[in-house]
């Protein structure tokens, strides 16, 4: 993968021209591996496999990233050594928002962003439901729009629920309470890339745009 950083970012062209800024960039993560472990008390969430990084690289097979010198692949990438459940077009990246953060932190204490591992994090003051964003998302980059597939709902699974909630023994009753907090979007959403064949490089700043239609 020595090469990937000389692909010229491909300048695919929106559907639509209907396009409402969402915010900018203030985050980018890769995830290098799952974000769930098994212990001998269960299932648990972790986030030692997130790294912040200045730049992703965009591509239908999935997201990469340059870490200390070498190329990453995001735990969701097509040739990711992983178990094959993990390998979905439709999910190969995920955006989430500040607001949405700031509105997790009001519910439960503490939110620091990205923590649900998302690869793009949004800085909008907007709550945004599927029904704001089915149309699908677009990053406007240096080197052209980035049009990306219509977007699903991101589901909180319990380790992630419980690891909000900082107890591995809280009752079942404010788990089920956490995830329908988590759910319609606020946990974020992941989207697939099918228009973008070749690397196109997102860095922090750039600015996202969401389809509303004609």
């Amino acid at each position: 993968m020595s090469r990937l950083s000389e692909v010229s970012p491909p300048k695919p062209t929106p559907s639509t021209s209907r396009l409402v800024p969402v915010g900018l960039i203030s985050l980018l993560q890769i995830q290098k591996d799952k974000l769930i472990g098994d212990t001998p008390d269960g299932q648990v969430y972790r986030t030692t496999s997130l790294v912040a990084v200045g730049e992703l690289k965009v591509a239908r097979a999935g997201v990469i990233a340059e870490v200390d010198g070498g190329w990453v692949l995001d735990r969701h990438h097509t040739a990711h050594p992983a178990e094959t459940r993990a390998h979905r077009s439709d999910r190969i990246l995920s955006i989430g928002f500040s607001r949405h953060y700031k509105l997790i932190e009001d519910e439960f204490g503490w939110a620091p962003p990205g923590v649900a591992g998302e690869n793009i994090i949004v800085d909008t003051a907007d709550r945004l439901h599927h029904q704001d964003v089915a149309g699908g998302f677009v990053i406007r980059t240096s080197g052209g729009d980035v049009e990306l597939d219509p977007p699903d709902v991101l589901d909180s699974c319990v380790p992630f629920s419980k690891f909000l909630l900082r107890d591995k023994g809280t009752p079942v009753r404010r788990v089920v309470q956490a995830r329908k907090f988590l759910g319609a979007g606020m946990r974020g959403y992941s989207m697939g890339a099918s228009r973008i064949p070749e690397y196109a490089a997102v860095r922090t700043g750039d600015l996202v745009l969401r389809n509303v239609g004609s």
